[in-house]
Order: structure tokens, then sequence, then C-alpha cells
């Protein structure tokens, strides 16, 4: 006769192994493309899409010595 906590860890182990399983599955459909090949890349256009254009990036902050050295000097 099973107790009640066999049966749960039963079902824990069931799930776990379901849910590596489908993990695996998942992982091995990313190495075919739509037409079955294996080996490249799940979207077939990775390597063929636009790169965004570099924008000119704005300076928030800047570090370093300032031109006038007579405005916060301690005496």
């Amino acid at each position: 006769m099973f107790e009640w906590q066999t049966i749960a860890v039963g079902l824990i182990i069931l799930a776990a192994a379901f849910y590596t399983g489908r993990m695996a599955w998942m992982r091995l459909r990313t190495f075919r493309n739509a037409k079955g090949a294996v080996g490249e890349s799940a979207c077939g256009g990775c390597e063929t899409a636009k790169k965004p254009a570099m924008t000119e990036r704005t300076v928030f902050v800047e570090i370093g010595r300032s031109g006038s050295r007579s405005t916060s000097r301690r005496r």
C-alpha cells in the first residue's frame, strides 16, 4: 500500500522529469531552421539583420581638471 508521501514524491519526480525533457526538446529544436536543416540558426536572419546606426553620445559628467585653477582653491 502506498502512503500519501510516496505518491507526492512520485509526482514531484514525474514533474521534474517532464520539465527536464521539455527543456531538452526545446533546446534540440533550436538547432533546426524552418526547412529542418541541422546546424543553422532557428530564426534564419540574425546575421543579415541591420545594426542600428550609432548616435552621438551625450556627456553628462566629465572627470578631469578644470580650466581655471583660481575658482575653488583652498588657502
